[in-house]
């Protein structure tokens, strides 16, 4: 979330700008290829880390960048202004790797970096360093365009289909999608990223926990176990399920929850929140533009 780094507001002016250049205007699926070009950059089908692009790094990148080549998925040479991305990568996650690149190069205060590798482990939510925190909260922010994914998503059922749906409307994979989906959620919910099978002791490790700013307000940061057991809640033993459970909040208050999992051959997505009696009703005003192929 953009309130997790003290500069968000420098993040997203960048941000808009670069969207305001390549002319967006809420087309979707976010047209990334016209997003790379208006920043000056070119993506390539050339070999990722090759040992030619390896030796112009800086010295003291050199054997990192070596050790890390087979673990990379995405690289930026700023001075060749060139953008490499893993060519096995699925559309959604090459289009976000390919925004968290552009990312890096938009902020003036990254431009020192001339070369940078990124691995799985620089793109996930846990990453510490900030300079790739910010990459990631750009990327993500250049992909969704900025509020333009909340307001979409405000036309959608709390249901673990709108993430889904949401994720090929703006050509991004559904862990991102719900990810975003769930901090924007404006009622008490949290999403839970885990293994898709449960281990030997009949546990999901929980990879991440993301959770709406109303169930920060109600439930506090509290994170549930890294291993999340059956014998304790009934959702981690559910690949595709639906049920109910109490949950104490802040005020030591029991509070009925509603839960529903979907799994992926990668992960399984849990969502938990607070059922409303209010029905649901869209709040989109502005449609965004479907690009049709062809037309």
């Amino acid at each position: 979330m953009l309130g997790d780094l003290d500069n968000g507001d420098d993040i997203a002016s960048s941000v808009e700008r670069l969207l305001r250049i390549a002319d967006v205007n809420e087309r979707l699926p976010t047209p990334v290829a016209d997003i790379v070009s208006a920043a000056g950059l070119v993506k390539t089908d050339q070999v990722l880390l090759s040992d030619s692009m390896i030796a112009k790094a800086p010295k003291h990148l050199r054997k990192l960048l070596r050790s890390a080549a087979r673990k990379v998925v995405g690289v930026l040479d700023r001075r060749e202004r060139v953008i490499q991305i893993d060519p096995s990568s699925s559309t959604g996650r090459e289009n976000f790797v390919t925004c968290h690149e552009v990312a890096h190069d938009i902020f003036p205060w990254q431009r020192d970096l001339q070369v940078l590798g990124d691995t799985s482990q620089t793109l996930t939510a846990t990453v510490t360093n900030r300079f790739e925190r910010e990459a990631n909260q750009g990327g993500a922010e250049i992909l969704f365009q900025l509020d333009l994914f909340r307001r979409v998503a405000g036309d959608f059922p709390i249901d673990l289909a709108t993430p889904v749906e949401l994720s090929a409307m703006f050509g991004a994979s559904i862990h991102a999608s719900f990810r975003r989906w769930v901090e924007g959620l404006d009622v008490p919910a949290c999403g839970l990223v885990m293994d898709p099978a449960l281990d030997v002791g009949g546990r999901r490790r929980r990879h991440e926990h993301i959770d709406s700013g109303p169930w920060r307000r109600q439930f506090g940061r509290r994170r549930l176990p890294i291993r999340i057991g059956v014998d304790d809640h009934a959702f981690a033993g559910a690949d595709n399920g639906s049920g109910d459970m109490l949950l104490t909040d802040l005020a030591r208050d029991p509070v009925a929850l509603r839960w529903q999992t979907l799994s992926t051959p990668y992960r399984t997505f849990a969502l938990l929140w607070v059922p409303t009696k209010s029905s649901f009703v869209a709040r989109h005003r502005r449609r965004a533009t479907l690009l049709i192929p062809g037309s």
